[in-house]
Parts: C-alpha cells; sequence; structure tokens
C-alpha cells in the first residue's frame, strides 16, 4: 500500500512538471489506463497510445495511432480486426508490402486493385480471379492463357532435367482460359488455347463457334467424332463431305442401302454402285457405274 502511495505521488510529481510520457508511463503500471492515454496523448507518444487501444480491442482507434507512429504494417492488422480491408490494403500499399496489400483490397471486393497489384507480384493466376469476379471473362482469360504459357515453359524446362510437374494444373489454365475467352465470345482465341494444350474436341467446338467449320470438321473427323463431323461440313456448305462420313457411318452400321444413298449425294458413284450390287440390285449398280 505504501508503494501504491509513493507511485501515485511520483505520477502526479511527473506530470506536475510536464513529463507527460514518464506520467504515462507510471499510470500505466498501476493500471490506470485512461489516465495513463491523457499522458501519453498529451506527450504524442502515438505507438503507447495505439498499444493501450489495442490491449482495450479498439480497433479503429489503434489502427489511427499506429499510422500516426508510422508504423504502417501493425495500423493494417487493426484495420483487418475491424473489417478494414481496403483500408489496410491501403496502409500495406505504403508501407510497400504489395502482395499483402493485394490480398486485403481482394477481401474488400476492390479487385482492380487487387489485380493490379497480383500483376505487379507476379501471381497472374490470382489477377485472372479478380478480373473474373469482376465480371471481365476476356481480361481473365488472357491472364490464365499467360499463366499456361509460363507454366509450359517450366513444365518443359523441368523434363529436360529429369523433374515432375503436374500437367493436370498446367493445362488447367489452359482449360480455363478458353471457358472465358468463350464467355466472352472470343471463340478463335479460345480455339487457339485449347489446342495448345490438346483439347482438340473443345478447340473444335469453339471453331465452330467462330465458323471455322472446316477446320472443326477436320478435328472432330480425326477424333473419330463422325457425327460432328458431317454436322460441321454440313454447316459449312460441304455437303457431298458430309454425306460421305455420313455414308460410312451407315455403312459400319450396317445399314448398306441407307450408306449407298448417301455415297451417291457425296458423289462417290463408284462407292455406291459398289454397295448397291453387295445389296443385290444390279440394275442400280450399273446405271451408277455408267456414270461414274
Amino acid at each position: 500500500r505504501g508503494k501504491s502511495k509513493n507511485q501515485k505521488a511520483a505520477e502526479k510529481r511527473a506530470e506536475k512538471r510536464g513529463d507527460y510520457p514518464q506520467a504515462g508511463e507510471l499510470y500505466r503500471m498501476i493500471s490506470y489506463d485512461d489516465k495513463a492515454l491523457e499522458m501519453y496523448m498529451r506527450a504524442g507518444c502515438h505507438r503507447e497510445v495505439a498499444f493501450l487501444y489495442e490491449q482495450d480491442k479498439k480497433w479503429a482507434e489503434a489502427a489511427e495511432y499506429y499510422e500516426k507512429s508510422g508504423n504502417l504494417e501493425k495500423a493494417a492488422v487493426m484495420c483487418q480486426k475491424q473489417e478494414s480491408y481496403v483500408k489496410a490494403g491501403e496502409l500495406l500499399v505504403r508501407a510497400k508490402r504489395l502482395q499483402s496489400a493485394a490480398e486485403m483490397f481482394e477481401r474488400g471486393e476492390s479487385y482492380k486493385l487487387a489485380a493490379e497489384l497480383y500483376e505487379q507480384t507476379g501471381f497472374p493466376q490470382k489477377a485472372a480471379a479478380c478480373y473474373e469476379k469482376m465480371g471481365q471473362p476476356a481480361q481473365a482469360a488472357e491472364r490464365y492463357k499467360q499463366c499456361y504459357f509460363q507454366e509450359k515453359s517450366k513444365w518443359r524446362d523441368a523434363a529436360h532435367t529429369g523433374n515432375e510437374m503436374d500437367s493436370s494444373r498446367v493445362n488447367g489454365y489452359a482449360r480455363q482460359a478458353g471457358r472465358l475467352y468463350l464467355e466472352a465470345g472470343q471463340y478463335q482465341k479460345a480455339a487457339t488455347v485449347l489446342t495448345a494444350a490438346g483439347f482438340d474436341t473443345e478447340a473444335a467446338d469453339a471453331l465452330m463457334l467462330a465458323g471455322n467449320d472446316r477446320k472443326a470438321a477436320e478435328i472432330y473427323y480425326d477424333k473419330k467424332l463422325y457425327l460432328k463431323a458431317a454436322q460441321a461440313y454440313e454447316k459449312g456448305g460441304e455437303h457431298q463431305k458430309s454425306c460421305q462420313i455420313q455414308g460410312e457411318m451407315q455403312l459400319e452400321n450396317g445399314n448398306r442401302l441407307e450408306a449407298a444413298q448417301c455415297f451417291e449425294m457425296a458423289g462417290n458413284l463408284r462407292q455406291a454402285a459398289e454397295v448397291y450390287e453387295q445389296l443385290g440390285n444390279g440394275k442400280k449398280a450399273g446405271e451408277i457405274y455408267l456414270q461414274s
């Protein structure tokens, strides 16, 4: 009790002579936090004021005084505690902590700022996710395409050194880029990146949307997707090629009459005649042989 009286006297003396930092420290030691806060404020001891506010879980006030003290990262932590993520991001930019700032901007749904900082710090995939959240699929697709080609280069280098990389993750970026290009209506770009990653069927679908029906048909045919190939040739105005493929399909399924008719429409008269002959229709076969 005597010691407490002596401390109180010391605090008052320090306060009276204007030694506010010392008075604040003495008041804090005996848990007179309100009085300590008053003394620290008078002295301009921002760090100590911030600490007391933090101890009292007054995050906004703590953030303000940590910022005044120059401890921007600590101020950002206080902002994060009160879910003021954009303010936290702004403080972290000033502190040159750009990746952490980007994360705060993203949490605060300030996606454009987040995307720009992610790109500056070498995280195009995170920038892509932000552009997608902003409803800008073409911008997002460009970043995913960038990720794909960057990772593909690393993948090749790793293969040369005998190391392994997850190809599904690498190709996943291409698939994401393709999906978003399609969403943006940029069908040719979608086809290009999907082809690069070996997603040939998806690339052909994109080529159909782009109006490149012949190229799509060729891919479908190579992939043994004959019905799609026939439809693509038909859509592109190449009726005879469509009929030829339909004839091959009918023949494969044992429908020889339908096959012969398709070959005839395709202008493949020799094959049509051969099938008619197999069906026992020598007259029709002879007529077509004469035409050929």
